[in-house]
């Protein structure tokens, strides 16, 4: 979806349908939109090692 925005965006630019600091400004917004999905990312993965973890502890608590 991103990636081929990004091709469009630059075929725009190459096209003359789109001007250059427009596009630099919506390319900007791409990267803000990949950095905040990034975090999601993270955030999540760290969530489910946490839960992940407390359930080894109780196991292994039940196991001694």
């Amino acid at each position: 979806m991103l990636k081929e925005e990004l091709k469009a965006t630059i075929a725009d630019v190459r096209s003359g349908e789109l001007d250059r600091n427009d596009a630099s400004i919506m390319i900007q917004g791409y990267r803000a939109l990949q950095g905040y999905l990034e975090l999601e990312r993270r955030i999540l993965e760290t969530d489910e090692l946490a839960s992940e973890v407390e359930e080894l502890k109780r196991e292994h608590g039940r196991a001694s």
